[in-house]
């Protein structure tokens, strides 16, 4: 029994049939498998999902880091190593910080704070569970992820709901982890953070920086294998795309952003699914010259990484077997979800 633990979550499956909850199983799945046990094992799950989680109350209403002081003070007496790491950062560093930071509240005093500014309102109001676990952690506490757990729950069926969902998550989560990795003194003195983690934190924000950027790439690649046109011409033609939903999302009515996302995931939908294709045939042409052409290997790649997680988990992968179908889904959605999103 883990007294510190301050929240837990489960396996949370979603409900529903179609193109939009298919692409919600399958990425539910994945993540479950590699993302929050990843950050389980690392040290603390970052997000326990509001609709299947278990949260501590004294985690929410108790000032828990004058305990863990203690506690690692105690510790520190009794162990070298650990008397190194509580001396990492001075007093009145770890005091001053605290102090900016708001942690000398409760959880739940901080949770009910105002956002006054821009970053406040993505942070605070657009992940309301990613929110209070990042309280949490930055308290000492610690998040932890039960796989043994399952929960059934509805989840977004048209495109639209959807997309403001994740409109929603993308920034907040970002956010968040920002936010964690500014209070880095903290938790290594303080909480069940390591450097590990925090390592994990600083890929993660790369991960969604350069995510857009690597897709549209891709994109412009893609352009020029299926309809034989040049890099430069791919380039313009892609970016006047991109810049014509950058000027709908910034002026125009939510409606016609939401009319013209639709529309170009579709088109990228499509031209993902004939590149799909062309590297299949490719593969075929070239088995008795060339193994695999790079871009072949690194779908393959990817593949066999999803393959692999659902082998780790083979009880619910043979019970899944039709997300290999919902995978082709999440291929071809790829440009949808880490290029257009993040605008």
């Amino acid at each position: 029994k883990n007294k510190n633990i301050g929240a837990a979550c489960g396996r949370i499956h979603p409900t529903g049939s179609g193109i939009i909850p298919g692409y919600q199983m399958f990425e539910y799945a994945v993540g479950h498998w590699l993302q929050k046990s990843t950050e389980d094992a690392l040290g603390n799950v970052l997000c326990s999902p509001g609709c299947f989680s278990l949260f501590r109350l004294k985690a929410v209403i108790d000032q828990n880091l004058p305990k863990r002081k203690k506690e690692k003070v105690e510790e520190a007496n009794n162990n070298e190593d650990a008397a190194a790491d509580l001396n990492l950062f001075t007093r009145g560093q770890i005091k001053k910080k605290e102090q900016e930071d708001d942690l000398d509240k409760t959880s739940l005093e901080k949770y009910f704070t105002e956002s006054t500014e821009a970053r406040h309102c993505i942070q605070y109001d657009q992940g309301e569970d990613r929110w209070l676990c990042t309280l949490i952690i930055a308290r000492g506490w610690e998040v932890e992820y039960v796989a043994s757990s399952h929960s059934y729950t509805a989840c977004p069926d048209t495109f639209d709901e959807f997309y403001n969902q994740r409109r929603r998550w993308s920034p907040s989560t970002v956010a968040n982890i920002l936010d964690l990795l500014l209070k880095w003194r903290i938790l290594l003195r303080y909480g069940n953070g390591n450097l590990v983690h925090m390592l994990y934190q600083v890929l993660t924000l790369s991960a969604s920086a350069v995510g857009p950027g690597g897709i549209f790439l891709m994109l412009v690649g893609g352009c020029h294998m299926v309809f034989e046109m040049g890099y430069w011409i791919s380039l313009g033609l892609n970016s006047a795309l991109m810049l014509v939903f950058l000027l709908v999302s910034m002026f125009a009515p939510k409606v016609y952003h939401l009319l013209v996302a639709k529309i170009l995931s579709v088109l990228y939908a499509i031209l993902m699914l004939v590149i799909m294709v062309l590297l299949v045939i490719e593969a075929i042409r070239l088995r008795d010259t060339c193994g695999f052409s790079p871009s072949t290997f690194s779908l393959l790649l990817v593949c066999a990484a999803f393959l692999l997680a659902g082998i780790l988990h083979l009880r619910q992968f043979v019970k899944l077997w039709f997300l290999s179908l919902y995978g082709a889904i999440y291929y071809v959605t790829i440009p949808c979800m880490y290029m257009l999103l993040p605008f």
